[in-house]
């Protein structure tokens, strides 16, 4: 039986878990990638592309970026049938042109074969020309079945329900997220598969040049309410009375306006609210003492993936999937998602260097909970 052909349809913000699930998916299967580019999808953690360098809406991805982020990729892409970009470039979602730039994509379809469309995450601006796909398998990758709390769209909505009609397979990235889309979606029980991710090894290939000798705790990733930036700074003004020498850093762009700040704390507080490289990204990470996720809701999290990947441990609260994947007293702690939650298990974190020990036991252990999909990959798509 010939093995699927598969285009991966990925967007830039998931390009972190996408290499890991690429680097496994090219040894098995024909894989052919391409990105979706857009005005506000430019920049992310893994890639930072500059539009004079797009001279087509349709390309090698190679063409468009820089020679130190081609180095970072090319074991992932290396393996890889083809790597190209889709280039819309409005923020709009639905229009004519795009329409006509999307119809390179089927016409590459048609030209190498393809009978397997993988989505990761749904797209918007593909969404018209899924009805002329119908004989070609289509999976998406889940990341939130729900919108989290000051997220929801009325496009959102609409983009949901279009590929919710005409999707084969959905794949999940944890128990939780696959319970959360059954709940509305109980006669697609029979197309669900999870998988798990895998510490996003691309962040471990740099080398910090910090030496790390200015401690702090880190809060990384998009600033957004349900996150609970708030709490942990509510958390943060009652523990530098016992630790005064201690300091935070919060390291992402968003809107800072729900966020309490005490005058008290600006000389213990470094915001930096802009995109973040990662190159910035892993120097933060190098010299934190610990990351903390203090999310009021979550489904998984990058943000996990990424500090496993440079063995730093992670205090977060015990919502969505983080137990399934933060082990206690292995690689991190779960709290209670609330101000006394956070703080307790920050003192904790501090107390003794407790941090310490476990950032030193996941740096000279092997891991324990290996992970493999190969199961997934069989069910998921077919032999």
């Amino acid at each position: 039986m010939q093995k699927p052909k598969i285009l991966y349809y990925l967007h830039t913000y998931f390009m972190d878990s996408a290499l890991e699930w690429l680097n496994d998916l090219k040894s098995k299967y024909e894989v052919h990638l391409l990105v979706e580019l857009s005005p506000d999808s430019l920049k992310s953690t893994v890639i930072d592309i500059d539009t004079r360098n797009i001279n087509s809406d349709f390309g090698d991805l190679y063409d468009v970026i820089d020679t130190e982020t081609k180095a970072l990729l090319n074991p992932y892409f290396m393996g890889l049938y083809s790597v190209k970009y889709i280039f819309y470039p409005t923020k709009q979602m639905l229009s004519i042109k795009n329409l006509k730039i999307t119809y390179n994509v089927l016409s590459y379809i048609k030209k190498n074969n393809i009978n397997t469309l993988h989505f990761d995450t749904t797209s918007g601006r593909f969404m018209p020309v899924l009805p002329f796909l119908f004989r070609i398998k289509k999976i998406a990758t889940i990341h939130d079945p729900k919108p989290h709390t000051g997220e929801e769209s009325f496009k959102k909505t609409v983009i949901r329900k279009v590929y919710t009609s005409m999707v084969n397979n959905y794949l999940f990235y944890s128990r939780y997220s696959y319970r959360q889309f059954i709940q509305n979606h109980i006669h697609l029980h029979t197309n669900t598969f999870t998988a798990q991710l895998k510490p996003y090894s691309y962040i471990s290939k740099l080398n910090p040049t910090s030496n790390g000798a200015n401690k702090y705790i880190l809060y990384f990733g998009r600033v957004s309410y349900y996150k609970g930036i708030d709490l942990l700074l509510d958390a943060f003004q009652s523990i530098v009375s016992q630790y005064p020498s201690i300091n935070l850093v919060i390291a992402g762009k968003g809107s800072i306006e729900f966020m309490p700040f005490d005058d008290t704390l600006n000389s213990h507080i470094r915001f930096i609210n802009k995109y973040v490289s990662i190159q910035e990204l892993a120097e933060l990470i190098n010299s934190a003492e610990f990351i903390v996720c203090p999310y009021r809701e979550a489904t998984q999290s990058g943000v996990l993936m990424t500090a496993f990947a440079l063995n730093k441990p992670v205090l977060a609260t015990n919502v969505g999937a983080f137990s399934e994947y933060i082990v206690e007293n292995e690689n991190g702690m779960l709290v209670d998602p609330s101000m006394i939650g956070i703080k307790n298990g920050i003192l904790k974190m501090l107390n003794n260097n407790y941090y310490k020990k476990l950032e030193d036991d996941m740096n000279s252990n092997i891991p324990k909970h290996l992970v493999n999909n190969a199961n997934v990959f069989t069910e998921l798509y077919g032999n």
